[in-house]
């Protein structure tokens, strides 16, 4: 009875883990969308110069926003990942330890690094728009 108990608790934790990478990876492409309308809709207002300086300060806090949305999601996943998974599912654990791996994993490129791109481009078109609007 007690293996059936531990291999259900494996079961719910693996089924939970996946659901928090899809969570992950449905927020990643809405924000990655987002970011796409608001550069596009940057970019059409460029004339009207105080519009689009509001658009690119949105676009920075909208960055901001994601970054603490990854931020949150990742500590949270890797709690119930390495506090909860690896003793529930050992071959989960044995896969992870003997896995060779990157020197970045791709969670973090997409939690931190692509909001830290998308944040210095729009830190560089609002100084960019602000130097020209001064010119």
């Amino acid at each position: 009875m007690s293996d059936e108990v531990d291999r259900d608790a494996a079961n719910r934790l693996w089924d939970y883990k996946g659901q928090m990478e899809t969570i992950f990876y449905q927020r990643a492409s809405f924000f990655l969308l987002a970011e796409s309308m608001l550069l596009v809709a940057f970019a059409t207002v460029l004339s009207a110069k105080s519009v689009a300086v509001i658009l690119g300060v949105f676009g920075l806090l909208f960055t901001c926003v994601w970054f603490y949305v990854n931020w949150r999601h990742t500590v949270v996943y890797c709690h119930v990942r390495d506090n909860y998974l690896r003793q529930a599912c050992p071959e989960y654990a044995k896969v992870r330890d003997t896995c060779p791996r990157g020197p970045i994993s791709s969670r973090k490129i997409l939690a931190y690094y692509v909001p830290a791109l998308t944040f210095s481009a729009w830190f560089f078109l609002l100084i960019l728009l602000l130097v020209r609007q001064t010119a």
